[in-house]
């Protein structure tokens, strides 16, 4: 399991990190607090279409 934190300013490097996780065909789950990035959504939705397990728990504060 890895976790990575987005935090305000430069996220470049995190964001090609886990574009990569999610380019792989491996399972994913993923935690969020929320949800708010349509590139993400693409991926997830790419992901789907290709029949990859996806496990999203999304939190509300």
């Amino acid at each position: 399991m890895r976790t990575h934190f987005l935090k305000p300013g430069d996220n470049n490097l995190i964001i090609k990190r886990l574009s990569n996780l999610f380019l792989e065909d491996s399972d994913l789950h993923i935690a969020v607090a929320y949800f708010n990035s349509e590139y993400f959504a693409e991926l997830i939705i790419e992901r789907a279409k290709k029949k990859t397990k996806n496990l999203i728990d999304i939190k509300y504060i």
